[in-house]
């Protein structure tokens, strides 16, 4: 009995070692992919071909492990900015920040190339909405200014 169960635990041992090799391929190959479709991503934002670039940058995110996912945030959020779609770059830098800080700590100067993208995004936003309460106020005006010219013509 003793020696079935040693020949028992040793077929465990091995399954386990078995499975833990192919785990760390996998890993291994998951990671080579992750390179290359955030390369493909980075060079398709370099041309300008941002739509490219938003496929092969969300392709990357589930392959990203925990050292790589706040990198592959920030590069898929730089092209959401450049597209000017400021609240979803916001969102993904916020993400990457709050990464970035559970990994290195809040005051960890690595942080700085984050907290500045993401207070470029924020005072882009500020523009855009100042952009937009300054054309609502001119409307606004306008229309008040035509309601009164047409009442003042005796339209009713």
């Amino acid at each position: 009995m003793a020696h079935s169960e040693r020949w028992h635990t040793a077929w465990r041992w091995a399954g386990i070692a078995g499975w833990l090799v192919c785990s760390v391929t996998v890993v291994a190959a998951q990671e080579g992919r992750w390179e290359r479709v955030t390369v493909a991503g980075v060079q398709a934002f370099e041309q300008g071909d941002y739509a490219a670039a938003v496929r092969q940058l969300q392709a990357a995110l589930p392959l990203a492990d925990a050292g790589s996912l706040a990198p592959s945030l920030m590069n898929l959020a730089a092209v959401y900015y450049a597209q000017g779609q400021y609240t979803d770059a916001a969102r993904l830098y916020q993400r990457a920040l709050v990464l970035q800080e559970q990994i290195l700590g809040p005051d960890d100067p690595q942080l700085i190339p984050v907290l500045e993208a993401n207070a470029a995004v924020y005072r882009k936003m500020q523009i855009v909405r100042s952009c937009l309460a300054s054309c609502v106020h001119g409307l606004c005006r306008r229309s008040t200014a035509q309601v009164i010219a047409l009442d003042a013509s005796g339209w009713e």
